[in-house]
């Protein structure tokens, strides 16, 4: 009796942790659970994942991103779809000084050319995004992914001013005159 019961029990604990871990499958691109503010600022967040990494216990999203444009303290990047096509463009504040890992060596955003692509992280519970950091020693630092603004629309200049007011009034004045 009491060895059937042994046997059941190490049955239900085996049966148990399969159970457990086949609910703990690795996070990838399509079971990641994308914060909400993630998915509205980046839609197409799925799409342009390539992968999945843990560190330190909080997940990031892989991409391959293009640079499109550098300031003093923003980056404009365009994200790479799996089809060769890029998402909308993002905006990303970042330090002037700061230096990132791109091509296996480390360099300011002020030296990388527009055009080049960029290995970039998101954090999957919220819209914060990293560049691999110059040395591997040096602490991951999540800056915010904004959207780009959109343009003013663009207004003539008002440069006429009231002089052919002035003009239609002379104008009208003078045909007055002349049917007295």
């Amino acid at each position: 009796m009491r060895a059937s019961s042994s046997c059941i029990l190490l049955c239900a604990a085996a049966c148990l942790t399969q159970a457990v871990m086949a609910q703990s499958s690795p996070v990838n691109c399509q079971n990641a659970k994308f914060s909400k503010e993630v998915m509205e600022r980046f839609p197409r967040v799925r799409e342009a994942c390539l992968d999945v990494l843990d560190r330190d216990s909080q997940y990031y999203a892989v991409f391959k991103a293009k640079l499109v444009r550098v300031s003093h303290s923003n980056v404009r990047i365009e994200p790479k779809l799996p089809d060769g096509s890029y998402a909308e463009v993002r905006q990303v504040k970042v330090s002037p000084q700061r230096r990132v890992l791109v091509d296996g060596r480390p360099v300011g955003f002020d030296e990388l050319a527009l055009g080049q692509e960029l290995t970039v992280y998101i954090e999957v519970r919220a819209p914060m995004v990293v560049f691999p950091p110059a040395e591997e020693a040096d602490a991951w630092q999540p800056e915010p992914l904004e959207e780009v603004p959109p343009p003013a629309a663009p207004t003539m200049p008002s440069t006429a001013g009231p002089v052919p007011w002035i003009g239609v009034g002379a104008l009208a004045l003078l045909c007055l005159a002349a049917v007295l």
